[in-house]
């Protein structure tokens, strides 16, 4: 089950292409950062292909209690249209998930008093199959994802072998238009012509 509160981003749901790919080339890996890992950066090593979703021997881990905060920054605009999570079979598989959007200032603080754009109720799924939906009009055009995962089934300590999106991508070019145009506006970059000599025979 999962809900989505509604009254949140972009209505335009046409800008979403019909056909959903991986998220992961545009996910700027070496910048995701995690709140309350056990092992630092090991959260980087659980976004990976899908098709190398069973490797448990990559995971995270929470250290002090159940909970963890992962921040996902994007290289480009994304609209996310799925989520899949995988962890153990057992008590030690996330269970409540929060979502924020285009927000790097969440934390064990305040995670609790800002509305989430969308949370999800998971199974356990150490395959890494279930595909969670998000809905689009609530995440299109965000350029980056925190998560929330709030507790687990039971266990002290939750565990994540595997994080995986899907949806669309769209590389922002407006920036690097501007740059071009600004460049090609200034004079001091470009040579003076040279008046043509006029030869006279004589």
């Amino acid at each position: 089950a999962h809900q989505c509160n509604a009254g949140h981003g972009c209505h335009d749901l046409e800008s979403c292409e019909t056909s959903f790919d991986s998220l992961l080339s545009s996910i700027d890996v070496d910048k995701v950062r995690c709140l309350n890992e056990s092992v630092p950066q090991a959260i980087k090593g659980v976004f990976r292909p899908f098709a190398d979703r069973f490797n448990t021997l990559k995971f995270v881990a929470s250290d002090v209690d159940e909970q963890l905060i992962i921040h996902i920054p994007f290289t480009a605009n994304i609209c996310l249209r799925s989520l899949t999570i995988a962890g153990p079979n057992g008590e030690g598989h996330p269970r409540h998930v929060r979502a924020y959007t285009n927000r790097n200032d969440i934390d064990f603080d305040n995670a609790d008093q800002i509305k989430p754009v969308c949370e999800w109720d998971l199974h356990p799924d150490p395959s890494g199959v279930c595909e969670y939906p998000a809905r689009p009009a609530l995440f299109q055009g965000i350029h980056s994802l925190t998560l929330f995962v709030r507790d687990n089934y039971g266990a002290e300590s939750t565990q994540i072998s595997f994080i995986g999106l899907k949806g669309t991508s769209t590389k922002v070019v407006r920036d690097t238009i501007i740059r071009i145009a600004e460049v090609a506006s200034r004079p001091e970059d470009h040579p003076t012509a040279i008046a043509p000599q006029s030869h006279m025979l004589l």
